[in-house]
C-alpha cells in the first residue's frame, strides 16, 4: 500500500466523520429551533453531499450517475460502464502523466442504434469535459483513418502496453464500422508542436465495445 493509498484511506474516513458531525449538529438545530444556525449547517450538509457524491465520488451509488454522464459525453448516449477485463493502466505522475487502455460493453440498444447513427453523433460527440475545455477535439469518425492523422493514432498507439492491447487497436482501426475520435493538446507551437496528451476513442458496434485510451505526458 501507497502513501497516496494510505492518505486517500484517511481522507475518506475523515469526510464521513465529518459528514456525522454536520448531520448530528444540523439535527440539533433545527430541533431547538435555531433558524439561522440550521440554515447555515444544512447549507455546509448539502454542500459536503455535493462534494462526496460529485467531486470526490465516495458515496454509495455516485458512481452510476457519473459513469452515465461520462458516457452520455462521449458518445451521446447515457449507459453504465460495463468493463470487459481487458484494461493497462501505467502508474501515474503525481501530475497525472501515464497510459491507460480500457475496454467497456456497450449495451445492445446502444450498439444497435450506432450501426446508424445521427448526425449529432458525428458533429457534436465527444464533448470537452472542464479539465479538458483547453483541448481540441476531433469529433467521431467513420474508420478507417486517414494518412493525415497518423501523428496522433501514433501518439495513442503508447496507451498500448502488450502485444494484445496493440493488436486490438490496430484491428478495430482498419476494420470497417467502426468510429474513432480523440481530444488532444499539443506541446509547444508552431512547426515545433507535438501531441503532448490526449484521450483516444473507438466504438465498435458489431463488437459491442467502447475503447478509452489516455496519454498523458
Amino acid at each position: 500500500m501507497s502513501i497516496f493509498d494510505v492518505f486517500g484511506f484517511f481522507f475518506v474516513v475523515g469526510l464521513y466523520v465529518a459528514l456525522i458531525v454536520l448531520g448530528f449538529y444540523s439535527y440539533r438545530a433545527v430541533k431547538r429551533k435555531r433558524v439561522k444556525q440550521s440554515c447555515v449547517l444544512i447549507a455546509a450538509l448539502l454542500f459536503h453531499l455535493w462534494f462526496m457524491g460529485v467531486v470526490v465520488r465516495v458515496l454509495p451509488g455516485s458512481n452510476i450517475y457519473y459513469e452515465r454522464s461520462q458516457m452520455q459525453a462521449i458518445t451521446g448516449h447515457a449507459f453504465r460502464m460495463q468493463e470487459i477485463g481487458r484494461s493497462e493502466h501505467s502508474d501515474r505522475a503525481f501530475n497525472g502523466d501515464g497510459l491507460s487502455f480500457e475496454v467497456f460493453s456497450i449495451p445492445d440498444s446502444v450498439a444497435k442504434e450506432l450501426r446508424k447513427p445521427s448526425n449529432t453523433f458525428f458533429e457534436e460527440y465527444p464533448k470537452r469535459d472542464r479539465y479538458r475545455d483547453h483541448w481540441e477535439v476531433e469529433h467521431w469518425k467513420e474508420t478507417i483513418p486517414p494518412k493525415d492523422e497518423d501523428q496522433y493514432i501514433r501518439f495513442a498507439r503508447l496507451a498500448c502496453q502488450s502485444s494484445r492491447s496493440q493488436a486490438m487497436f490496430q484491428s478495430l482501426l482498419a476494420e470497417k464500422g467502426n468510429y474513432y475520435s480523440y481530444l488532444y493538446y499539443m506541446h509547444g507551437s508552431g512547426a515545433d508542436a507535438n501531441v503532448g496528451n490526449i484521450d483516444f476513442f473507438i466504438i465498435s458496434p458489431s463488437r459491442k465495445i467502447l475503447v478509452i485510451m489516455n496519454v498523458n505526458t
